[in-house]
């Protein structure tokens, strides 16, 4: 028997993707208090890394690998894109316009309440990090991880235009890092 191929097991989890939430939809009837939407939202979340990477991690990291991520990703985000044009295609200016108080009033709420909860959850975060050093250090850390320019070692490529020599021969340039402190 030969392993499945990439595009066998992107099929298989495009096959999962559509038809368990609307297998749940029709077989359990919610289309009266849970439209197929919010269920395909809830079957998503079920079938992300927090509940069935959790309990079945062998499952979910064959079917859902790096490799079929990247393709479903891209997918995923075409479909946003799609969504957004055909709301856009049917909004109706004109009734917009009349109901512009309510319009301004929905738009801004729908922009604001996330940006306020985000900050403030932001805020309980960096209070509930620990003391002053732990935070600068977290800080440290994480834009020498997503590689901002000035902080952790230049790489291959990288703007200082130097690269690091892996050999044995290269002595303190393979010396580890230093931890801040």
């Amino acid at each position: 028997m030969t392993a499945a191929t990439t595009t066998e097991i992107f099929l298989i989890a495009m096959g999962i993707i559509f038809t368990v939430p609307y297998l749940i939809w029709r077989f359990l009837r919610t289309d009266y208090y849970a439209p197929l939407v919010v269920v395909q939202i809830l079957a998503g979340m079920l079938l992300g890394p927090g509940i069935l990477g959790k309990f079945f991690p062998a499952y979910y990291a064959y079917v859902f690998r790096p490799a079929v991520i990247a393709p479903l990703n891209g997918i995923a985000w075409w479909a946003v894109m799609l969504f957004v044009c055909i709301a856009g295609i049917e909004l109706d200016l004109k009734k917009v316009w009349r109901h512009r108080s309510e319009s301004v009033t929905a738009a801004a709420l729908a922009l604001g309440m996330p940006l306020l909860f985000g900050s403030l959850a932001a805020l309980g975060l960096l209070r509930y990090a620990g003391d002053r050093r732990t935070r600068l250090a977290l800080a440290v850390r994480a834009r020498g991880r997503h590689g901002v320019r000035g902080h952790g070692p230049p790489g291959p490529g990288s703007a200082h235009g130097k690269t690091r020599d892996s050999s044995p021969a290269a002595g303190a340039a393979t010396a580890p890092l230093r931890k801040p402190r």
